[in-house]
């Protein structure tokens, strides 16, 4: 298999295995591999989605991961899934999300993830950029209206739900900056909650919506 010449090919496939149940048939297994780093991620990101049989959840896990620049807050991970799968879903039709379906579906899409830590917080982020490449293919397709949606969302839960306070507010304004919500973005620096924003980041933010003739009057 050419794959193995690259270092990125052999390192998935190695994880894979690692986590692979029956050593007995790992021969078999080493042939079921495509021959290159982009068809063997589809392959493991098929199997993925198939063990895990709730594509809602998973697409929404891969595509709120995708928008995060930084990566997303582990301990936030529950909350942010169960938001976001109910944010159009009435009391009666509500989606659960708990710590067991999280943890199944960390441990399965494990092998694609690698985690961070920023001023003593875990984040999780991409294990590389060729599956967020890819990912960014397969889930947002180039869907500005999505984007713009899913940033709207995660500057909301920011604001309301997280339980990282301390770095809600810089996540707030990223998110409605991408998001294109400027007025929103204006509004908030100006508001009590914008008064933690430090003089300069408030005087950036303000900058560049003037010199691209978004803010608003």
């Amino acid at each position: 298999n050419k794959g193995g010449e690259h270092p990125i090919y052999l390192s998935y496939v190695c994880e894979n295995l690692r986590q692979f149940g029956d050593y007995s048939l790992v021969t078999k297994r080493l042939k079921t591999y495509p021959s290159t780093l982009d068809n063997l991620l589809n392959f493991l990101l098929d199997e993925a989605y198939e063990i895990i049989d709730n594509r809602p959840l998973t697409d929404a896990f891969f595509k709120l991961l995708l928008i995060s620049d930084i990566g997303l807050i582990e301990s936030d991970m529950v909350n942010i899934l169960e938001h976001y799968l109910n944010r159009n879903t009435d009391e009666n039709n509500r989606i659960d999300v708990n710590q067991m379906i999280w943890a199944v579906l960390r441990r399965h899409v494990k092998i694609f993830l690698d985690t961070t830590w920023i001023a003593g917080i875990q984040y999780i982020i991409f294990r590389d950029s060729s599956i967020e490449k890819l990912l960014r293919q397969r889930c947002l397709k180039d869907d500005a209206n999505e984007t713009c949606t899913l940033h709207t969302f995660m500057a909301e839960f920011y604001r309301k739900y997280s339980s990282m306070k301390d770095i809600a507010t810089s996540r707030v304004l990223y998110h409605y900056e991408q998001g294109h919500m400027y007025q929103e973005l204006v509004t908030y620096l100006r508001s009590p909650e914008g008064r933690i924003v430090t003089r300069h980041d408030r005087e950036n933010y303000l900058r560049r919506r003037r010199c691209t003739n978004t803010l608003g009057s």
